[in-house]
């Protein structure tokens, strides 16, 4: 399924923390503790003592160097370990402790990251999402604010992409039945959350079984940047309503932007292979499309928070520039 977005989004802590002081490596078991390593936390996900954790998200530990003694986090509620699992990124910077299941709303936790230095330990409480659905949200209509999300990918220059970010997308919802949301999605006027009648309007369809939470999956997304239209495979955003419908949190966009759709976008390479060798210089080498080329890059938005526009009707719009109320 392809449809036509316009986002202008591709130009390509201080943290408390309680650390165990450095103990003597044990034989064989467990991370190695360096009493000479001076590697530090620079920010957890979420941030100790934050009272609006997503339940649906990983725990995250940042460090400032990357550190080759294996370290792994434990999570627990109330005393009890919770089920999971622990890994570091490629770079060795970051840990992550993905739960087998969501996380409780409402509820405290702790996280303790045993790493080069010893343990380090925040605590940190989720919000309400997850909590069963109580309003109707048919027909509401809901603002997606790119612009404040957190682009982890790119690798290394993912938090860039923000910047150029300067339209809402806009999700309405048109149908609920049983285990299926269809949805309609348009573009907001530059800067606002208006609906912009000059860009067409697009169909999808949300997995929502899983209710509240739901996931929008399509084939790919034309993104319309810069006067150039770039296909986004493998699209999919995902998200939690709040128990009243007044907006959904915790949401994640992601895609493949293929190299060879995006050249002409880019001033310093002539080839597609020009531009994975400038991505992979800033941390972010291309990886396989789905052709077997490696020429794409992994897009990534998280954190995303989509308020509720009350009385907001989206409106169809079928082909560029045949709406009525389009103004050039």
């Amino acid at each position: 399924m392809a449809s036509n977005l316009k986002i202008g989004l591709f130009g390509l802590c201080a943290l408390s923390l309680t650390v165990a002081a450095c103990g003597d490596k044990e034989d064989d078991t467990g991370p190695v503790v360096d009493p000479g390593c001076e590697n530090g936390i620079d920010e957890t996900v979420p941030e100790t003592g934050a009272t609006d954790a997503y339940w649906r998200a990983d725990v995250e530990f940042m460090l400032d160097d990357p550190d080759e003694s294996s370290p792994s986090i434990v999570l627990t509620q109330g005393g009890t370990e919770v089920a999971g699992s622990s890994w570091v990124s490629e770079d060795l910077e970051t840990v992550y402790f993905t739960p087998d299941s969501p996380l409780a709303p409402s509820t405290t936790y702790e996280a303790t990251l045993t790493y080069c230095v010893g343990d380090a330990t925040i605590d940190f409480t989720t919000n309400s999402l997850g909590e069963a659905l109580e309003a109707d949200i048919l027909a509401h209509t809901y603002v997606i604010d790119l612009a404040s999300a957190r682009f982890v990918e790119p690798a290394g220059v993912g938090e860039l992409i923000g910047e150029f970010v300067t339209m809402n997308v806009l999700v309405g919802v048109a149908a609920i039945d049983g285990s299926d949301l269809t949805m309609m999605g348009a573009l907001s006027v530059d800067g606002g959350t208006d609906q912009d009648f000059c860009t067409p309007t697009f169909d999808l369809t949300a997995d929502f079984s899983e209710a509240p939470f739901f996931v929008i999956a399509a084939d790919s997304i034309e993104l319309s940047v810069a006067g150039y239209t770039i296909p986004l495979q493998n699209f999919e955003v995902s998200g939690t309503f709040a128990a009243d419908g007044s907006y959904f949190g915790g949401g994640v966009l992601a895609g493949m932007v293929d190299a060879r759709d995006i050249v002409e976008m880019i001033d310093e390479v002539d080839t597609w292979e020009d531009a994975c060798n400038l991505t992979t210089s800033f941390g972010a080498p291309c990886i396989a499309c789905e052709d077997g080329v490696e020429a794409c890059l992994s897009l990534r938005a998280d954190q995303i928070v989509a308020e509720e526009n009350p009385g907001q009707v989206l409106e169809i719009v079928t082909e560029s520039g045949t709406h009525p109320d389009c103004v050039e």
